[in-house]
């Protein structure tokens, strides 16, 4: 081959090549600008999910077992109206009341993501990823 079709070749190639790593350059960094604008958004809106989401789930348990508390209290004061011994009734009653009350409150006191994130995002943010790459 000749020398000068060789560096021909190479001149017409690089030609070829140099405006597709000019534009494969800019989108990078057209994608970069983007991340860096866009992460800040992502970041809060992922912060709003999971503290909505946490939140609910400590809420509902809490608002069952104070449900459950009122109509217990009705029952109970209709149980002893009606019955003469009220022993058995006590040990009953106050036992179902317990692991249920119990249940919930645990539930909803595990489901405590809303508080970190409300005091410690970042912190949050960290863990979360921690357990993503897991």
């Amino acid at each position: 081959m000749d020398p000068n079709t060789a560096t021909s070749l190479q001149d017409g190639l690089v030609a070829w090549l140099t405006p597709l790593a000019d534009k494969g350059q800019e989108g990078i960094l057209r994608a970069v600008e983007l991340m860096e604008t866009e992460a800040p958004l992502v970041v809060k809106e992922l912060l709003r999910w999971h503290f909505a989401i946490s939140l609910i789930w400590f809420l509902i348990p809490m608002c069952v077992a104070i449900v459950m508390a009122s109509y217990l209290k009705k029952m109970w004061a209709w149980a002893i109206s009606v019955a003469d011994d009220t022993e058995g009734l006590s040990i009953i009653g106050g036992t179902v009341y317990t692991i249920v009350a119990g249940i919930l409150i645990s539930v909803g006191l595990s489901t405590t993501n809303w508080l970190q994130i409300l005091v410690a995002p970042r912190l949050f943010l960290i863990e979360y990823i921690a357990n993503m790459v897991k």
